[in-house]
């Protein structure tokens, strides 16, 4: 294959790697497009949620909790009760649980341990306190 001017062969492409509109050449800048700027990564971080406000969605859950006792219900369904995120919502469920504050469900009615959802209801201890408060 014969070789152009100045050593780059023909039907090359002459231009030098991170100068393609299509390739942002994170990193690197153009010399001949002084414009071009690094790109990062898109990353979507959800805002810090202050713990007042974490309190006060724990609240919520566990007053749905206590609206429906004793009947058990799944995270998808307290999340969208709560208008939350289910992922959020398990989160919540979880510190809650470590306060034994509510119980978590992992088998079905037939005693089959359930491979990904998981039940929720108030347990006796917060449904007493919330008796008393009512």
């Amino acid at each position: 294959m014969p070789i152009s001017h100045k050593g780059i062969a023909r039907g090359s492409n002459p231009r030098s790697f991170g100068t393609s509109p299509f390739d942002s050449g994170y990193g690197r800048q153009s010399s001949k497009n002084p414009k071009t700027f690094k790109t990062k990564p898109y990353i979507n971080y959800m805002p810090k949620i202050s713990e007042q406000k974490i309190e006060k969605i724990s609240e919520q859950i566990l007053y749905y909790l206590y609206s429906i006792f004793p009947k058990q219900v799944f995270t998808s369904d307290i999340a969208r009760e709560t208008a939350r995120d289910e992922e959020f919502t398990k989160y919540l469920l979880k510190e809650l649980e470590k306060k034994e504050l509510v119980i978590k469900i992992n088998k079905n009615p037939q005693g089959f341990q359930y491979s990904r959802r998981l039940r929720w209801r108030i347990s006796n201890k917060a449904h007493k306190i919330y008796k008393r408060h009512q």
